[in-house]
């Protein structure tokens, strides 16, 4: 019974482990690259009003990495320049690469 339990568990984690991260986390993980953009100096400051999820593939390199594409859309500004820039629209695809790391998912470099 024991085996069994043990069995069943690591099939769980193993399924648990190939699976690709859902839209919300996708977006998550969106949502943050533009928050750290705005940390860098005379980095822009983004108002991502809206993110569609183009594509998930799995990796053929990586046991689980997931490439991803994004599409963003929204608002940008940056007063620290020179000439100040407010509420300018913006679009942008956005390539990463994810990969469950047994809690959460984390972008990963390629």
């Amino acid at each position: 019974m024991k085996l069994f339990v043990s069995i069943l568990f690591v099939l769980l984690l193993v399924s648990c482990s190939t699976q690709p991260p859902n839209q919300q986390e996708i977006k998550t993980k969106v949502y943050e690259y533009y928050q750290q953009q705005a940390s860098l100096p005379n980095g822009n400051q983004y108002n991502v009003q809206e993110v569609s999820i183009l594509s998930v593939a799995k990796d053929s390199t990586g046991k689980n990495v997931f490439e991803v594409t994004a599409f963003a859309k929204g608002t940008m500004s940056n007063l620290s320049i020179p000439t100040p820039i407010q509420d300018k629209p913006f679009s942008d695809t956005l390539k990463m690469a994810m990969e469950w790391n047994g809690a959460k998912w984390v972008t990963v470099p390629r």
